[in-house]
Formats: structure tokens, C-alpha cells, sequence
């Protein structure tokens, strides 16, 4: 049974219980329209760990375009469907405001590796974010 936790605070509560009974944890973060290379991610997490979380957040930061951001796919009830029929524990599905509560108040910029190890961004993203 896959349990939908809609709120990083609600997780931490989960999670701590977990911590106490060993529980080990597989984490696949998405930003959804998930695809067979998430869902090979899944079931090495499934094999590897008692538990496996898949958070689901399109995240405004990985994009420089703000209408490839709004065009992007968000296709989260065939995504829980999928996640389910791969016996996910958890979904996590936090809000910008549960991830950004500053509203980007504070942001760090970091000029030298970024450009040496992330090489050349495509269309639509952007490093360093």
C-alpha cells in the first residue's frame, strides 16, 4: 500500500518512527511524468531497502524559462497509479511553499566548479540553481 504524504513535516514524524525501528530507506526524488528510467530507480531503491520514497515536485528552480516551467508535464494521478503498481511506500509531494518558504530571499551562487563539473545546460534548465 502506498501512503501519500503531502507535507515534509508530516514525513519527518514518519520517518523518525522508521529511524527507531531500523527501518532503511530508498529515496527517488522526480518532478513526475515519471518514465521506465524512474521506475528502474524504484525497484533498485525496492531491492536494496525495507522502505522506498518517491517524492514528486516540479521544482521552478531547474527551469529558465518560465512557460517551459507551466508547460511542463504534471501527470500525478498516473503517477500514483504507477507508483503503487510498483509497491511504493510513500510519495511525498511537497509544495514550493513547503521547499522555498523564503520565497528565494537568500540564494547562493557558486561560479567556479559549477562551470567545470555541470558542463554545458540545455535548453530550458539551468545550474547552479
Amino acid at each position: 500500500m502506498t501512503t501519500v504524504v503531502e507535507s515534509p513535516r508530516a514525513w519527518r514524524s514518519e520517518r523518525v518512527a522508521q529511524l527507531r525501528a531500523g527501518v532503511t530507506l530508498g529515496f527517488v526524488p522526480t518532478m513526475g511524468a515519471l518514465h521506465a528510467g524512474h521506475l528502474s530507480l524504484v525497484r533498485r531503491s525496492r531491492s536494496e531497502n525495507d522502505r522506498t520514497l518517491v517524492s514528486i515536485f516540479v521544482n521552478p528552480t531547474q527551469f529558465d524559462d518560465p512557460g517551459d516551467f507551466a508547460g511542463y508535464a504534471r501527470t500525478l494521478d498516473a503517477d500514483l497509479v504507477l507508483l503503487r503498481d510498483e509497491g511504493v511506500d510513500f510519495v511525498l509531494l511537497p509544495t514550493e511553499d513547503d521547499l522555498y518558504p523564503d520565497r528565494f530571499r537568500f540564494r547562493v551562487t557558486e561560479t567556479a566548479s559549477a562551470t567545470e563539473l555541470e558542463g554545458r545546460t540545455g535548453p530550458g534548465t539551468s545550474t547552479g540553481s
